[in-house]
């Protein structure tokens, strides 16, 4: 798996992606989350992020496999990625498919460590069923 220039490159490899929700169709949204890729990283959306951070340092809570993380250092972020890898048990099976560098910190923990040297945040895949986003 790799991080596409374009939504629409996306799409041709996941062809029934973009109708997913409006018919009901959950193939090709399980297959990218068997790559660990919970939302459509593409850097059609990530090279402005990138440019908006500038040469701010950022540090990205519950980054998953880390390919947001990843498409953002591509595009020459600065970033530290960190995840506490105690996901439910269908990411705990991806996580050994990390695609960037993550170190192994909860977000608080990360927080803690790094957030008086970053100049931004970024929580990215909070679980719905707990606490950790507002904590």
């Amino acid at each position: 798996m790799k991080i596409y220039d374009t939504y629409e490159e996306l799409v041709e490899v996941f062809p029934g992606y973009p109708s997913l929700f409006n018919e009901g169709r959950d193939v090709d949204r399980i297959e990218l989350q068997g790559y660990g890729m919970y939302a459509c990283v593409t850097y059609d959306w990530v090279n402005p992020l990138a440019k908006w951070i500038g040469d701010k340092k950022v540090l990205e809570v519950m980054s998953g496999v880390g390919w947001l993380s990843k498409a953002l250092r591509d595009c020459g972020t600065d970033i530290i990625a960190t995840d506490s890898k105690v996901s439910h048990q269908y990411w705990r099976e991806c996580m050994d498919a990390e695609v960037t560098n993550i170190e192994e910190l909860d977000a608080c923990d990360a927080i803690k460590k790094y957030g008086k040297d970053v100049s931004y945040i970024i929580l990215s895949w909070p679980p719905y069923d707990e606490p950790d986003a507002y904590n």
